[in-house]
């Protein structure tokens, strides 16, 4: 890492920094990368230095990626302003043609005039092993960047080649190592800074979500033309160590020994790097690499692998999300810069099983700690009455309105509520209680005694003045996993306190944040499978979505209309509550809402002159058990304006039903 730096120019002095301990969870106050069960650090590589100079030579005969790699696609976008228009270069010119139609707004642009037609290469180099396994590495590039904070935004299908090695081996192959990292020409690694990975998503083919027709998929029915966010491997900028901690060999990642990712279909890639220096730097010309150390779950000569599929899940927080901004489709939550603040979620479990790693993900300049909790929110405190949920799914909580005066003032309070709650649930149950049966309609308590089963801290280092993310040190205890269980996210988000970095002096309002975890399980089902999935939460423990690819129309209109997650999922499973939930969005604006309540008084008015006029053609006794009575148009009103301040879209229904 530090040679890298001096190659371009740039001096590293560099210190950490964390600002919490691990402290949350029982008997893990040591970092164990989030594996209860190894403790090997998760970063040792058989990339060896000799493999790397072999792809390298491989690499210099590369030939344009258009036609080596499928789906190819590399555009540029000089700062983060013009990313989020869309207004970028094509510098693969001769796949624009691949670029949905209307409404795409990368078709609609993206400048394909700017490039060279076969300036972009790349290719794959397969390396076979003594062990049976095959390093697979496909290198893109030359990139010529000179910092602001760029975006190059790269994406290709058939990752890895797999489509052919899944001919020759159609049971799968096991993934045990993937390597993600920028180099130079000699294949000499890249850190943050000058390169900073902001996402790496692998998936099921279609992966280059910049390829997908967005009109298509939001009238389609079935979500088939929709890209698929479920994510087999995944890269994020905060997974680089600390020069103590080995810099850029947490760069290679290894599976938990004795299991593998088994991959069966082919995928793609989509994702966005930045050069993070100053605007102007020298020209710094790079190239990425991704591979995968791989064995066929069943050889050529019959014998199966002894490797055994794990499952691999992402729980994603709630985000923000808007047609027009393509910041947006990272899907952040905005954290304000200027005061210390709450972000979190719950859900079910999507998979039973024995934890593996519980790995963490985190924009660290704004974060400060993250826990995992096999509890529900009732059970630590998170309840509207402690003011202490925010009024849409993706914005945090500011914790001054729930009377709280510091980040770790509310973290005592959520661990005495938990301790408070297992304390009642032994008093219920009696110590050591054990049951399988998840209760799917009891979201306020644990099917076990509620616990922290994983704890993650933010950890920055600071190279010549400016701060960069670094991995965040894990504690993660042993947990035997139901499908259904009910799980709590926390994140505690701090006030910004660093520069943003040698780009930009400017101090935002908000700054972009993620609180993700990257779950691998074990896998007890009979026939070899591992199962991907990314979920979307919220404040509800039933109020989940594990299959974001197939909603239906209406709901991916209700989840534009909200400007990102929908409040009470029960949209996604009654479609009853779809119109609902989608005035519920346009309520928010006051004109609409006094449209709406001229229109309610206009019925009920029409409402009573009908029943007085009933009333007097059949001469009917002001006893009769016939409710014609002229409802009260201020008590209507006021239902309505609480159902709408409650968010609750049951209540409206109701409300205009009734009505």
């Amino acid at each position: 890492h530090v040679f890298a730096l001096a190659a371009i120019g740039v001096v590293c002095l560099v210190h950490g920094e964390s600002d919490a301990s691990l402290d949350a969870v029982d008997q893990c106050t040591v970092d164990n990368w989030g594996q209860p069960h190894q403790t090997r650090r998760p970063f040792r590589s058989t990339y060896t230095t000799a493999i790397r100079e072999k792809c390298a030579a491989e690499f210099a005969k590369s030939t344009p990626m258009a036609t080596t790699l499928q789906n190819a696609m590399v555009n540029f976008y000089p700062n983060t302003s013009i990313y989020d228009t869309f207004k970028g270069i094509d510098l693969v010119p001769e796949n624009n043609h691949l670029f949905a139609d209307f409404p795409s707004p990368w078709k609609r642009n993206l400048d394909a005039s700017k490039s060279k037609p076969g300036s972009m290469h790349g290719m794959t180099c397969d390396t076979p092993m003594d062990d049976g396994s095959t390093w697979s590495v496909t290198r893109i590039g030359p990139m010529i960047t000179r910092g602001g904070y760029d975006w190059t935004q790269i994406g290709w299908d058939d990752v890895f080649g797999l489509e052919e090695k899944l001919k020759r081996f159609p049971d799968g192959v096991y993934a045990l190592e993937q390597v993600s990292v920028p180099v130079l020409k000699d294949g000499t690694r890249l850190g943050n800074p000058p390169v900073h990975i902001h996402h790496i998503h692998v998936g099921p083919k279609t992966g280059v979500r910049q390829r997908t027709d967005l009109f298509a998929c939001l009238t389609s029915s079935d979500g088939e033309v929709c890209y698929d966010p479920t994510r087999v491997f995944e890269h994020h900028g905060d997974y680089q160590c600390t020069e103590d901690e080995g810099g850029l060999d947490c760069l290679v990642e290894t599976i938990p020994d004795g299991y593998g990712k088994l991959l069966t279909y082919p995928l793609g890639l989509e994702g966005d790097i930045n050069d993070v220096r100053a605007v102007d730097s020298e020209p710094l010309e790079w190239y990425y690499e991704l591979g995968i150390r791989w064995v066929p779950r069943i050889a050529a000569d019959g014998t199966e692998s002894t490797i055994k599929p794990i499952n691999f899940f992402n729980f994603a927080g709630p985000g923000d999300f808007s047609l027009r901004h393509q910041n947006s489709y990272i899907f952040t939550f905005q954290a304000p810069t200027d005061h210390d603040n709450l972000f979190w979620y719950t859900g079910r479990m999507p998979f039973s099983g024995q934890m593996l790693r519980n790995k963490f993900h985190a924009h660290n300049k704004i974060f400060k700690e993250s826990i995992f909790f096999a509890a529900s929110p009732a059970e630590l405190g998170l309840t509207r009455e402690n003011k202490l949920v925010p009024d849409k799914p993706y914005h945090t909580v500011d914790i001054r309105d729930g009377g709280f005066n510091s980040l770790d003032e509310v973290k005592q309070f959520i661990m005495d509520n938990l301790d408070a709650s297992a304390k009642a649930f032994d008093t219920l149950h009696g110590e050591g209680y054990y049951t399988s049966v998840v209760d799917m309609d009891n979201d306020k308590s644990s099917r076990l005694r509620p616990r922290a089963v994983c704890h993650g801290v933010s950890k920055l280092e600071e190279v010549e003045g400016y701060f960069y993310d670094r991995r965040e040190p894990t504690c993660c205890a042993p947990w035997d996993i139901e499908r259904g269980d009910i799980f709590t996210v926390v994140g505690f988000n701090k006030k910004l306190q660093h520069a943003m970095g040698p780009h930009t002096d400017i101090k935002p309002a908000t700054f972009p944040g993620h609180v993700g975890w990257w779950l691998s399980t074990t896998n007890e089902e009979e026939k070899p499978i591992s199962r991907f999935g990314l979920g979307m939460f919220t404040q509800e423990p039933n109020g989940y979505l594990y299959d974001i690819k197939r909603m239906s129309p209406y709901q991916r209109l209700g989840y534009q209309l909200n400007g990102g997650t929908i409040s009470h999922h029960n949209v996604f499973f009654h479609d009853q509550f779809l119109g609902s939930a989608i005035l519920l969005t346009l309520l928010s604006h006051p004109i609409v809402f006094l449209i709406l309540i001229l229109m309610l008084v206009g019925i009920l008015i029409h409402r009573c002159l009908k029943n007085y006029v009933i009333r007097v053609l059949k001469k009917r006794s002001p006893n009769s058990s016939s409710d014609d009575s002229c409802p009260d148009p201020e008590a209507v009103i006021h239902s309505v304006a609480k159902a709408v301040t409650n968010g609750s879209e049951a209540e409206l229904i109701n409300i205009l039903h009734k009505q």
